[in-house]
């Protein structure tokens, strides 16, 4: 059942110009050759976005000399493209050194793989400081994957029904060498012909089928649940594998008529490097002809097959394959489809993230229980990543939940922490320095390293570097170009754009200097800005409406219980002009009823609000004013802009503040 999938993968990477091997993506030579055509355009910015990228993967280039000789050519071409090379390799020096003693205390404790990702993290910069003490990891991987296959001592428990492997009487075709090992089913060596297992007392109907299955990391391999067989001829197979030389798998549906193989549906998807030769989870949902397979949690690949699905179960594994080694299944289960229902009563995207991580957590914490510690932290720094896509709430929970466990399974947890986050400040100070330089492409690079090592210190370089870098990511992103926005309206740009929406999912836009509200929810829709206002002093801006939705500015915003606003509505034919106090309820300060013609309804009104530690003005066009005392309480707090519930629109402009002399 071999395909023609390898020459297809082959097919889609592009090609060397020289014999070099890509081992993910366009390998140093071919970089640097990129390079050189943009520098011959003057486009150094982008050439040297490149560079650094072929300096990191100079470590894959096959052979002593062509190394040296892609390593002198990268050289030259940077003398030419980085106005400060002499300071960008100081500083990549310094960080290598800190990476490298960091490694070696890994590796003098044993956490071979775990230093071995640290080097890896240090040959981004410096690789050649690497290259020696990486080729010892490799060895020392190589052994221990020779010494002993990568199962572990204990399975993880999985949820649901019993594990159908535990009595799986096998009908063997080609082959009767499948074995037990503990819950694990083992397939023989790997020869020439197929090999494959049917139990046919193991059977499924409309149900979804939960297993696991690890496969050999170094080479191509792959192994497949057999599923709606009624004979030996007769059968589909789910098939999980991951390719060789590169960090992509595939997840594939088949059926198999006795005559030929149909390819129902087929994905390929990204690897980490360090889950290679993991055990990998699938399910698969079936519904009559309907298909659909999900791989470590998530939806890869959905089809109809030629004929009802329903039949016997088995495990499978192809003997025309490149690998020779034993594939191992566990964890076998088939229980009820996942009610439609219930996932449209909650459509939550993040939930089955959520419970799959959670999972991950608690099988973490057996791990270090049981002392496989170097086992535990890797699974878990794994998981940094994937926590972005979860709710506030929940994400920071989580996040200190797996930084705990970080800190009991990693005897360098808190040293690993100091140096990354005083890696990521040199980084961020270094794209500081590019962009004095006229490389923003190269700052942004920089900025997305530092992210690697403390996210939170990049994201705080990024902010500062915003208006810098901002057409740069426009163009990345396919963004049209900035409008030119007055002066006056920068202002208001400056203090609300990014800043936190109350009260509604839909978020505020900003076009032509000005911020425009969503259709308000029941309560309203509320834009706090960025500063935390600490004075008493004169707030302005200018707000147009149409319908009858009320606009307001918000003032010394301390909490959503505790905020004050000055607003205007439509009210019998004018303007109704209110001071609003809420604390839990509301509470009318004063209010001004105001006539105006048709055209002023329809035009922009400035709202003016002094405010001291004794009395709030508030001014609604050119001369109407409302004053009120203020209570003993009351304190300078965040501005926002508000719109109340009503069928019309709101735009906002013109945001200044002077503080009190």
């Amino acid at each position: 059942m071999r395909s023609l999938r390898t020459a297809l993968w082959t097919l889609t990477v592009p090609g060397l110009l020289s014999a070099q091997t890509d081992r993910d993506g366009p390998g140093a030579f071919t970089l640097a050759s990129q390079a050189e055509k943009l520098i011959s355009q003057e486009k150094f910015d982008e050439a040297l976005v490149l560079l650094w990228a072929a300096e990191s993967k100079i470590l894959e280039v096959d052979g002593a000399t062509a190394r040296d000789m892609t390593r002198k050519s990268i050289e030259a071409l940077l003398k030419k493209a980085d106005p400060i090379l002499a300071t960008r390799r100081r500083e990549f020096l310094a960080i290598t050194n800190e990476l490298v003693k960091l490694a070696q205390r890994y590796l003098r404790k044993k956490w071979i793989r775990t230093g071995g990702d640290v080097l890896r993290a240090g040959g981004m910069f410096v690789p050649q400081l690497v290259e020696k003490r990486l080729t010892y990891v490799e060895k020392r991987l190589r052994a221990n994957a020779d010494a002993a296959p990568a199962t572990p001592t204990e399975a993880p428990k999985a949820e649901g029904p019993e594990d159908r492997f535990a009595d799986f009487r096998a009908e063997h075709y080609t082959s009767d060498k499948w074995t037990k090992d503990g819950n694990v089913f083992v397939s023989p060596r790997i020869e020439e012909a197929t090999e494959f297992v049917i139990a046919g007392n193991v059977r499924h109907g409309d149900e979804r089928l939960r297993w696991e299955v690890q496969v050999d990391g170094r080479s191509e391999a792959s192994g497949a649940l057999v599923f709606g067989a009624l004979a030996d001829n007769d059968y589909y197979l789910a098939e999980i594998g991951n390719f060789e030389g590169a960090n992509q798998g595939w997840a594939t549906l088949f059926y198999w008529d006795g005559e030929k193989v149909q390819r129902l549906a087929e994905k390929h998807f990204s690897i980490k490097p360090a889950d290679r030769g993991k055990w990998r989870q699938g399910e698969l949902h079936v519904r009559g002809r309907e298909l659909s397979l999900h791989v470590d949690g998530r939806k890869v690949v959905s089809t109809t097959g030629p004929r009802d699905t329903h039949g016997a179960v088995g495990v499978f594994v192809n003997g025309r394959s490149k690998n020779k080694e034993p594939v191992r299944f566990r964890n076998l289960r088939i229980d009820a489809l996942p009610d439609p229902s219930a996932a449209k009563a909650k459509p939550d995207p993040a939930d089955a993230l959520r419970g799959a991580l959670a999972q991950r957590l608690s099988n973490a914490e057996a791990a270090i229980e049981r002392g496989d510690r170097e086992e535990a932290a890797l699974a878990l720094r794994a998981m940094r990543p994937e926590l972005d896509a979860l709710g506030d709430a929940t994400r920071a929970a989580m996040r200190a939940a797996l930084d705990e466990l970080i800190a009991k399974a990693d005897p360098f947890a808190g040293p690993r922490r100091t140096i990354g986050t005083a890696i990521a400040d040199k980084l961020g100070h270094l794209a500081q320095a590019y962009v004095v330089a006229k490389r923003p492409l190269s700052a942004l690079q920089l900025l997305d390293r530092a992210a690697l090592f403390d996210p939170n210190v990049a994201g705080a370089f990024r902010d500062k570097l915003s208006d810098e870098l901002a057409p740069v990511l426009a163009k990345i992103h396919g963004l049209p170009p900035e409008p030119d926005v007055p002066a006056d309206d920068r202002a208001l740009r400056d203090e609300f754009e990014g800043g936190r929406g109350l009260w509604t999912a839909e978020p505020w836009q900003f076009r032509d200097g000005a911020a425009i509200a969503p259709t308000p929810g029941a309560t309203g829709a509320a834009l706090l800005g960025k500063t935390a206002n600490d004075k008493f002093g004169t707030a302005r801006l200018q707000v147009r409406g149409r319908g009858d939705v009320e606009r307001a500015i918000i003032f010394s915003f301390r909490s959503r219980h505790d905020f004050w606003v000055a607003s205007v509505a439509p009210h019998d034919g004018g303007r109704l002009a209110v001071a609003h106090y809420f604390g839990g309820k509301w509470q009318k300060v004063a209010n001004r009823k105001v006539k105006f013609s048709p055209e002023a309804l329809a035009a922009w009104m400035t709202i003016e609000v002094s405010f001291g530690p004794k009395s709030i003005r508030a001014r609604f066009g050119k001369s109407e004013v409302l004053e009120a005392k203020t209570p003993e309480t009351f304190r300078p707090g965040r501005f926002g802009l508000w719109v109340t519930p009503g069928d019309g629109a709101a735009s906002f402009r013109n945001f200044s503040f002077e503080p009190a002399k």
